[in-house]
């Protein structure tokens, strides 16, 4: 799914930090960010709270996966990337530039029926062994009936995705079974998960609808902001915005922003600061 849109807003200052101070009000800059759609919510609310500060800039994000983000920056059709995982030795390589402004929480989800039937819990070596086909039953870890795990109901992000790139190296790197199903981003990643009748699949906790929504705890440790804060939740990777070199002019204003204590507010309960906000 992608998602195109431009927003505009108003010239002020807010919590200290100037924006647009080296453009004329007359002239408008656009930023074209592109990428993971993991941090393409963040990124909304990020475009939108901005736009209230400064009418010189217009934002064209698209929302697609973390590897399409670097190579339209790395070719010069973005400005930013949007990248849920940390970007290859080649991207590194070829003149990208990853900036963290925060850290995610990856939530590993079952469907209703499992989650009611017991499977709450999971360890990362069982989370391995699904992905991997060496746990073929969903009795093995902890459901109250004896049901085959259908390997078409293990689903997957797809090639290209930080969210799958991040969890299965947070996992220990699975050799990925065959047969399991993609799904192309989150959303979709959540309606076929929530809507089968015994499946897994996992996403980002800033994407989470808790009442919909059945996340299991990682050794005993439910995914939470204060349990990804303090260590105890295990499944915890970094949300990067890509450029070709370091930030500069206008990105490079944006990404202050998002630094900034008024920006990191901004990040709210779902994802976690990089330091301590006032």
């Amino acid at each position: 799914m992608i998602m195109a849109f431009a927003v505009v807003g108003m010239l002020c200052l807010g919590g200290g930090f100037l924006v647009g101070s080296s453009m004329s009000d007359d002239r408008s800059q656009t930023l074209n960010i592109a990428g993971s759609s993991s941090v393409g919510p963040l990124m909304t609310t990020y475009v939108q709270e901005y736009s209230k500060l400064t009418d010189s800039v217009k934002f064209n994000l698209s929302v697609t996966d973390s590897t399409d983000g670097v190579n339209k920056v790395l070719s010069g059709a973005a400005d930013i990337g949007m990248s849920s995982s940390k970007i290859s030795d080649a991207a590194v390589a070829a003149g990208a530039v990853a900036t963290e402004i925060c850290k995610d929480a990856i939530v590993v989800v079952v469907s209703p029926k499992l989650f009611d039937g017991g499977v709450t819990n999971l360890t990362p070596a069982q989370m391995k062994g699904i992905y991997e086909g060496t746990i073929t039953n969903w009795q093995d870890v902890g459901f109250n009936a004896s049901v085959p795990i259908a390997n078409t109901h293990v689903f997957i992000r797809e090639e290209g995705s930080g969210t799958r790139d991040a969890f299965e190296s947070l996992i220990g790197k699975p050799t990925l079974i065959s047969g399991l199903s993609t799904q192309n981003s989150t959303g979709l990643m959540r309606s076929a998960v929530s809507s089968a009748e015994y499946a897994i699949g996992y996403i980002s906790l800033g994407s989470l609808n808790t009442a919909t929504d059945k996340a299991v705890s990682v050794n005993g440790v439910p995914p939470s902001i204060a349990n990804a804060m303090n260590g105890t939740y295990e499944l915890v990777r970094s949300f990067y915005l890509v450029t070709k070199g370091a930030p500069t002019g206008t990105a490079a204003l944006f990404i202050d922003w998002i630094l900034s204590p008024t920006g990191q507010k901004h990040l709210g309960s779902s994802f976690v600061p990089l330091y301590a906000v006032p």
